[in-house]
């Protein structure tokens, strides 16, 4: 998507000229070249710090929160790897009001629309208590983003039948990822 969203099509000067985009390609470098996909070097999930992080101990994510509440933000996703669920899929917030449920739920039902690799009935749309603290709910309930998403990619999982055994996947059925790029980028 941010190869096209940088190139000279049509439709992603229309984007580009229409909204800022800000692109962070990853919070937690530091944890990371430790071996670590979740924690920083504090050993704290930096998913579940957003609703008060230290600048001191998670500046990452201190600066991120500062950036979405000091500017107009429509919408706001977080990428992450699963390593149970297969597919992609979103999870989403869920208001008291049902045109913002439907506000809500469009992005995530128009990428299912668009491209198989999207999973709609894995979607969830949702206030958990146990996830009060992540990027998502934090930019959903307490700055007011409605449109705030977890995408939520398969790590490796191969599709599976009914009896649990590896399905075979037929590579003629797989999508053009150029195709979906452009089915994507016309959505947004």
């Amino acid at each position: 998507f941010l190869l096209f969203l940088c190139s000279p099509a049509p439709e992603a000067v229309a984007l580009r000229e229409a909204f800022d985009w800000i692109v962070i390609p990853m919070l937690n470098p530091d944890g990371v070249i430790q071996g670590n996909y979740r924690c920083g070097l504090a050993g704290v999930d930096l998913n579940r710090i957003y609703d008060s992080p230290s600048k001191k101990l998670h500046p990452e994510i201190y600066h991120l929160k500062q950036l979405l509440r000091d500017n107009p933000v429509e919408l706001f996703i977080d990428f992450h790897g699963h390593s149970k669920k297969e597919g992609v899929f979103f999870y989403g917030g869920r208001s008291h009001d049902d045109q913002e449920n439907a506000d809500i739920r469009l992005l995530p039902r128009m990428c299912a629309m668009a491209s198989e690799d999207f999973n709609w009935r894995a979607c969830s749309f949702g206030v958990q208590q146990s996830k009060l603290s992540t990027a998502r709910l934090v930019s959903f309930l307490n700055l007011g983003i409605i449109k705030a998403y977890t995408v939520e990619a398969s790590f490796s999982c191969a599709p599976t039948q009914a009896d649990g055994e590896e399905a075979e996947i037929d590579e003629a059925n797989l999508s053009d990822d150029e195709d979906d790029e452009q089915k994507l980028a016309n959505i947004v």
